[in-house]
């Protein structure tokens, strides 16, 4: 796959997070481009998840690593023996609805965690480029029906939501303080709502609506007008590695941040989506009348900068999103099929 300039092949990639559901998508897309990959996370915390379907221990280019983020002595030992040239950091407790339960284990990981990395690599002189994956959810949430640009006020009314906004102005303290006169390239990378098969965290639409018609019970839709920014996981990752190439090439210019979304269009309900589901694998759902914790209730993300000066886009539209994702559920329920390695080389094929 002659993408991203072949700027990943045989370079020596190290990730966090990798066995949740966007690092392990990232993980397969980095190792079909020839990368050398080392992927540091906690354990996958159920045994069928997409991770694990995988099988990445065919890959001879790859090595797994077992530890926590918050455990500074391992996580130096990981990075220092690996020696990369560039990192992705998605290692995140990732769900806002867990951040009301364990607000000090949100932080802990997303702010330590996350300074624990940074201060680990302003150490090593290997490392080119660090990719820090945040959340559309940094932007402060004022109330208003408006598309967050790069430039936007961070804020956070929940632990998830200001964890990450805190985590991010580390990361430019760290930046301006160490990394610039290091000539170590450094960007923190938005996205949200991101979508597609192998998910199967708790509190998400689509895990939700997965496990739903397996088990033959009601869909319980908990927000059901909450409008996102929904976001296809090919299309989300492009960027990143759009990114990384660009920081790879040493274009400083690049180093700042960087918003990846779908199409305004594409900014819809969770009803509205759970309807769109309907026309690919037939849902009952109804919802709830028990009181909810607090989410923002409208979010949506300007993409106009990574549009004219990355030249990223989105390929897919909402309809093809869950086009896509449902594709990839009912290949694995009813056909023990996984696609991933086949959606992303048709995926490749239209970039």
């Amino acid at each position: 796959m002659n993408l991203f300039n072949n700027i990943y092949k045989n370079k020596k990639v190290w990730i966090s997070g990798h066995t949740g559901f966007k690092g392990s998508w990232l993980t397969l897309w980095l190792l079909k481009l020839g990368a050398i990959v080392k992927g540091y996370s906690m354990p996958p915390f159920k045994k069928e998840c997409h991770f694990n379907l995988l099988n990445f221990e065919q890959y001879k280019n790859f090595e797994n690593e077992f530890g926590d983020i918050r455990d500074y002595n391992k996580l130096q030992n990981s990075i220092r023996n690996f020696k990369p040239d560039v990192i992705f950091h998605l290692a995140a407790q990732a769900i806002v609805k867990i951040g009301y339960t364990l607000p000090l284990y949100t932080i802990e990981t997303n702010v330590m965690g996350t300074s624990n990395l940074l201060d680990i690599c302003r150490h090593i002189d290997s490392i080119k480029a660090l990719l820090m994956i945040t959340t559309d959810k940094v932007y402060k949430d004022d109330g208003r029906n408006y598309n967050y640009s790069e430039n936007d006020a961070l804020g956070g009314d929940d632990a998830y939501s200001s964890s990450k906004a805190s985590a991010e102005i580390i990361i430019d303290a760290y930046k301006k303080s160490y990394y610039d006169e290091k000539n170590i390239l450094i960007s923190p990378l938005r996205a949200g709502n991101v979508i597609a098969g192998g998910d199967i965290s708790d509190y998400r639409i689509i895990p939700d609506i997965v496990k739903s018609k397996i088990s033959g019970s009601e869909l319980i839709l908990r927000n059901p007008s909450q409008i996102r920014p929904w976001h296809y996981v090919l299309d989300c990752l492009k960027g990143y590695l759009m990114v990384g190439q660009k920081l790879l090439e040493g274009k400083k210019k690049f180093a700042t941040s960087w918003n990846f979304a779908s199409n305004v269009n594409d900014f819809i309900s969770v009803e509205n989506l759970v309807n769109i589901v309907n026309k690919y694998w037939s849902i009952k759902y109804k919802i709830s009348s028990e009181k909810q914790v607090k989410e923002t209730k409208i979010l949506k993300l300007n993409s106009f900068k990574s549009r004219c000066e990355l030249g990223w886009k989105p390929l897919y539209n909402i309809e093809k999103i869950i086009e896509e994702t449902i594709k990839w559920y009912r290949e694995y329920y009813e056909n023990n099929r996984i696609i991933t390695e086949k959606q992303i080389d048709e995926y490749a094929t239209k970039i």
